[in-house]
Parts: C-alpha cells; structure tokens; sequence
C-alpha cells in the first residue's frame, strides 16, 4: 500500500486538488513527490522532526477507507504486498521498530503550502530528500495546477502519553494500603507480588516460628523411618524444622525420602525442592480434606504408618481422615506459632480512620494474633476488607466478625494475590 496525492488528471472515479469530496482511484502519474523549489522544506522537516527516508507510507488495506475518509483531498493508490517499487525496492516501513501511523489513534494532517520565498536547501541536505522515488532535477520543479498550490501529506511522529488504563492494567493495586499479617520470614514473596502491582504494602506480621525445646520425638521418628509409608509435610513451616534438624542427627536431605512424601500445598512443595527432595504427592485442593482423598487414592492404607510433623496447635481433619481409612498416625509437633504484633494501637488506629484497604489472612493463627492484638473494635469494624487464603482461614476470621470480602481460589499466597486484584483491580468497577 502506498499513499499518493490526487492530481488534476486523476483517473476516472477519482477527484481532483479543487474538488470538494473524495474516493479510492489510482493515481495518474507518479506517486508524492515535494517540489524542488518548493522553499523552505528541508527547514519544515527540520522543525516537524519528520522520517522522510523511507519515502513510501506502507498502510493495512483496512485503513485506507478511513484515510480516504478523513482526508478527501488526498488520494490513495492500492498495490499489491509483493508489488515492487522502481528500482527493485519495496516499500520500507516508516520507522523500523516503531509504532506505524495507521496503528496510533492520531489523524493525519492535510496541509495546503503555498510557494516559499525561502531559499531551498542544497541537495542532500539533512532530510531535505523528496518524498517518492521519481525524483525531480534540482531545481525542476513539478507541474502544478493553476491555483499554484500542490497538496503534501506530512508524517509526523510525536510523544503520545500512557494512557490511564494502561497504567490501571500494569498497576491494579496502585495506592491501595495492604496489610500482610503472615510471619516475617515467609512473608518476602506476598510484599514483592503486591508492591510490584502498585499496593502500599503495611508489614504487621502477626505471628513468628519457634521449633519446640523437645524434638526427641521426631528423632525417634526419623530413626525409624523405614516403618514409614507416607511422610506428610502440612506447611513449609514444618519442613524448615525437619531439615534443619536432619544434619544435627547425623542424616542428610534425602533421609526422608525412605518414605513417600506428601505435601499439602504448592509452598510446601517449594520448600521440600528447594532442599533438593521432590514430593511424590500433591493434592488438588490445598487443604486437609483434600490430602486425605489424595493419599487414599495411592492404594489400601489399612496397617500403613503415617508420620505427620506439624504446629503444636493444629486441626485433627488430617489424621483423623487418615485413621478413618485404617492408617496408623504418629502426629508429632515440632514447632509453635506465637503472637509477635505486640502492642497493636497504631494499627487499629489506622483502620479505625479506614485508612487500611484491606488485611491478608494465611493461616487462622494470624487471624487470632491479629485480634488480640488490635482489639476486637478494629478487627470487626467493617473498615477494610479481609482477604483470606482460604475456606479454613476465612471460617476463622467470620468467627470473630472480620469482614471478609476476599478469599482466594487458590489456596497460595500468588492465589491471594490474584483475589486482591478481582476485586481492587479496574474490572472490579465494570
């Protein structure tokens, strides 16, 4: 596609320079060409910051009736893709790389010029070339109609500002004020998420991770694997406390790969990769109920021993679903969650004026934690939305009267993540 002036012998159909109106034709004669002595160009291009060496404006078919539209004193010509220009050239794009004229919401300007007084640059000046390959002689100047004026196509290429939706879309959470109330150190991957999306992230971490002084059980355990057919890990919380204690009793990461190992979660999994040992079971939903199924479902567990280390304080669902199907359980606790928001005035302070959006729940211990903490006024104020990992969590905060509007689909922290945005984010309003 290239576009060209209507001249005053335009073929049939056509228009003319001094005709009102416009339409498609083919152009008679050669394509747009800018006068030698049409003074004071290569100054014009100069002050406009025009392209002009690519001397052809290559247009999708489907944006010709639109120009032909906006622009009735120009004409177009149609050519096919692999028409080849004079000389054996096709017609290069205007900018290599940059947005073309037909893809940006700009019209183009028809400019009417009379003659120039100024002096014409001497040929080969900086962007001082015609526009079209058929060139004129220095100094020749085209045939113009009796008006003495010739109509110019001029391509522009300006700064187009980010439009406000686009920076809605890369930043859906921007300005919102967000509290994560998971313990400090897991709680790196749900900060960086929620701060690249634009959001204020508040860091009131509600509870911090103590391995128990007593772990003699989990040694014992451990020494006796092999009478083991599942291991079930229920949090990366509970692996953290295993592998660090496995080189203190002499074994290495991959003791506990004598028996099968279980993961409740996607995080869990994480983790036990991250020490090099991969988990030969993960379930659909990230729940207890779901593990139950899952495990089940690896064959009859009528005599089989299952080792489950986990929190002090925790749901009997997992290994009373285990014992139901014939499974002989050891639950050992390693590990403790304790209240570390301390003194929780400023924050509830901060909610009370509703200048919190929202709370993030991952686990019912930092929903507990986070009442005691800012008091029971704050927790159910209905201030600020709470946004819970899932079912169990958010059965925990209703309890206490949170108001909880989010609850992810899935149940990870990137889960949380992407229920913050459904309901902050621009579709939210649509």
């Amino acid at each position: 596609m290239r576009v060209g002036p209507q001249r005053r012998c335009a073929a049939t159909g056509g228009v003319s320079a001094r005709e009102p109106g416009g339409g498609m034709s083919w152009l008679s004669g050669a394509e747009v060409q800018l006068a030698c002595r049409h003074g004071g160009v290569g100054s014009l291009f100069e002050r406009e910051r025009l392209l002009v060496r690519a001397e052809r404006l290559p247009l999708a078919k489907r944006h010709l009736t639109r120009l032909a539209e906006q622009h009735p004193r120009v004409g177009i010509s149609r050519e096919a893709p692999d028409c080849r220009l004079r000389g054996g050239q096709r017609a290069p794009a205007i900018l290599e790389g940059a947005t073309q004229v037909h893809q940006r919401g700009e019209r183009l300007g028809e400019r009417r010029r009379e003659r120039a007084a100024d002096p014409q640059p001497q040929s080969g000046a900086v962007r001082g070339m015609p526009l079209a390959c058929g060139r004129a002689p220095d100094g020749e100047p085209r045939q113009r109609g009796s008006d003495g004026t010739e109509h110019c196509l001029i391509m522009g290429f300006g700064t187009v500002k980010l439009q406000p939706a686009m920076a809605q879309a890369s930043q859906p959470l921007a300005g919102r004020r967000i509290v994560i109330t998971r313990a400090r150190e897991q709680a790196g991957e749900l900060v960086d998420a929620l701060t690249a999306l634009g959001a204020v992230v508040v860091a009131a971490p509600a509870i911090r991770i103590e391995p128990l002084a007593d772990l003699e059980p989990l040694r014992v355990a451990l020494a006796n694997l092999g009478r083991y057919r599942w291991i079930v890990f229920t949090s990366q919380n509970s692996v953290q406390v295993v592998f660090e204690q496995l080189p203190v009793w002499g074994y290495a990461s991959n003791h506990v790969a004598t028996a099968r190992i279980a993961a409740i979660g996607p995080a869990t999994a994480a983790a036990l990769s991250a020490r090099g040992v991969a988990a030969d079971l993960l379930p659909d939903g990230y729940v207890a109920e779901s593990l139950v199924e899952a495990i089940a479902s690896q064959g009859d567990l009528h005599g089989a021993r299952v080792l489950i280390p986990q929190a002090a304080v925790a749901r009997d669902t997992l290994a009373e679903g285990l014992r139901k199907l014939g499974a002989e359980v050891d639950v050992i606790a390693v590990y403790r969650t304790v209240p570390a928001l301390g003194d929780g005035a400023a924050l509830a302070r901060e909610i009370l004026a509703g200048r919190i959006d929202a709370v993030t729940f991952t686990s019912s211990s930092t929903v507990h934690s986070f009442v005691q903490s800012v008091g029971a006024e704050a927790a159910s104020c209905g201030r600020y939305r709470a946004a819970v990992i899932g079912p169990i969590t958010a059965a925990t905060a209703r309890e206490y009267g949170l108001p909880v509007a989010i609850e992810a689909v899935q149940h990870t922290g990137a889960g949380l993540v992407d229920a913050l945005v459904r309901h902050f984010g621009p579709q939210a309003a649509s």
